[in-house]
């Protein structure tokens, strides 16, 4: 049934809920708390490729030494920058900030941009590829920061909010 008691039971919920709140979401309240502390992460990275496709076909064909002879070692190698971006966040008033391995590793420039619109050259101190995360450091006073919870009391259930800059949009919320 479309109006069974369940579902006047989670309306009734909500609706308390939001009173309680102002008539505001709960989520309001937790963007006001960490979006301070959330950062736009920007790098660089240069990398050299080569502009012969037929390089490997080459050197196959005529083999190392002959490749050498007639090549050279390197084919011709042009640099590219390209630039990565993610988010993350300052947990640590002394600058230390969470955000994702495969954006900053190998990386030769890392900026990060706190909200209020300060830019930080940034180092990597610590990396865990097998769960994507990297720990940066940035030399700045009066930083916001993140309270980290407890995530062995999370339960099956439990609400989880993505806060964010994705994509240079600022401030974004997923529920």
């Amino acid at each position: 049934a479309p109006n069974s008691s369940a579902d006047e039971s989670a309306s009734l919920a909500l609706s308390k809920e939001a009173a309680f709140f102002g008539g505001r979401s709960p989520f309001v309240a937790v963007a006001d708390a960490v979006l301070p502390a959330v950062v736009s992460v920007d790098t660089k990275r240069v990398v050299k490729v080569t502009n012969d496709p037929f390089r490997g076909m080459l050197r196959d064909f005529f083999g190392e030494r002959m490749y050498r002879e007639n090549f050279g070692d390197e084919g011709q190698q042009e640099e590219y920058e390209v630039p990565g971006s993610a988010s993350g966040f300052i947990f640590d008033e002394r600058g230390y900030v969470l955000t994702n391995n495969h954006v900053v590793q190998g990386a030769d420039e890392i900026e990060v941009t706190l909200s209020d619109g300060r830019v930080f050259d940034a180092e990597i101190v610590g990396r865990d590829p097998s769960t994507d995360v990297a720990v940066l450091k940035i030399d700045g006073d009066d930083l916001p920061v993140v309270k980290l919870g407890d995530s062995d009391q999370l339960r099956v259930g439990d609400w989880a909010i993505a806060v964010g800059n994705p994509l240079e949009l600022k401030g974004t919320v997923t529920v």
